[in-house]
């Protein structure tokens, strides 16, 4: 799951988050916006947070929050920049590449998301999520995209469908019918 909480350095949305994770049944959860400036690893509540941006400006950030049972199995951190955080988890019967983005409503450059993914082995399985700010539905493409979009597809969205096409890959929250 994809959060987008406007800010970490308010005091007690961290928190807030956590609780939220915690009611909603989460073991792995994305935070966009997050507007925070470093790098950070640490353990908190029995969570293992890790924080990227390299954003001095402080309106960007990824971050990934992890349960401790994930938190134990984290392999690697890959921090790129203010938009995009890789980490792996050592998983059976394959590792696990997750990757949080974050897409500014300016167009940001997408070849910085085709470098992080050649990082990606051939063997793992890779979860993207993130705020891409797009909106995708108009109806089914192929195994791609289901019919239970939110609204007409802008730019953006018809963008991430084409990009899913290529890397044969499943727009898994618009397959089913949101409660």
């Amino acid at each position: 799951m994809e959060m987008d909480i406007r800010s970490l350095r308010v005091s007690g949305n961290l928190e807030n988050a956590k609780v939220e994770i915690e009611r909603l049944g989460i073991d792995i959860e994305g935070v966009s916006e997050i507007k925070w400036t470093g790098v950070d690893d640490y353990w908190s509540d029995g969570y293992r947070d890790i924080i990227c941006s390299e954003d001095d400006r402080r309106i960007a950030g990824v971050a990934i929050i992890l349960k401790k049972e994930w938190g134990r199995r984290l392999k690697a951190i890959l921090p790129c920049n203010e938009i995009i955080l890789m980490v792996k988890l050592e998983g059976e019967p394959m590792e696990t590449a997750i990757l949080q983005v974050y897409m500014l409503t300016s167009c940001h450059a997408e070849e910085e998301i085709e470098e992080v993914l050649g990082q990606v082995k051939g063997k793992e399985n890779l979860i993207i999520m993130g705020d891409w700010n797009a909106i995708i539905n108009e109806g089914k493409e192929g195994r791609t995209a289901g019919n239970f979009g939110l609204s007409k597809r802008n730019a953006k969205g018809e963008r991430i469908v084409e990009f899913c096409n290529e890397k044969n890959m499943v727009l898994a929250h618009i397959l089913f019918e949101q409660h």
